[in-house]
C-alpha cells in the first residue's frame, strides 16, 4: 500500500467512526424521548389516581356518608348535626406500665 492509499482508509475509518457516533447520539436521543413519554404518561396517570383517593377518603370521613351507612345497616345512633362535629388530635405518649413491688 502506498502512503496515499493508508491516508485514504484512515480517513475513510475516521470519517466512518464519526458518522458511527453521531448515529449513535441520535439513537440514544429518540430513545430518551420514548422513556420520558413513558414517564410523563406514569405521572398522570398517578396524579388522577390521587385525585381519586383523596376524593374517596374525604368523601368516606364526612358525617353525611357515616350517617348513610348508620342508616343502611339500621345501626341506632344519634347523628350530630354538621356544624357540631369536630375533630380531635391525640399526642402519643410512652405506655407506661405497672410497677411491681
Amino acid at each position: 500500500m502506498t502512503i496515499s492509499m493508508r491516508c485514504v482508509v484512515l480517513y475513510a475509518a475516521v470519517i466512518t467512526l464519526l458518522c458511527l457516533g453521531q448515529v449513535f447520539l441520535q439513537v440514544e436521543t429518540v430513545m430518551f424521548g420514548y422513556r420520558l413519554r413513558d414517564k410523563e404518561r406514569r405521572l398522570a396517570e398517578l396524579v388522577d389516581q390521587n385525585r381519586i383517593l383523596v376524593y374517596n377518603n374525604t368523601c368516606l370521613k364526612a358525617p353525611q356518608y357515616l350517617a348513610s351507612m348508620l342508616v343502611e345497616n339500621e345501626l341506632e345512633m344519634d347523628v350530630p348535626d354538621i356544624g357540631v362535629v369536630s375533630e380531635v388530635y391525640l399526642e402519643s405518649r410512652a405506655p407506661q406500665y405497672a410497677q411491681t413491688p
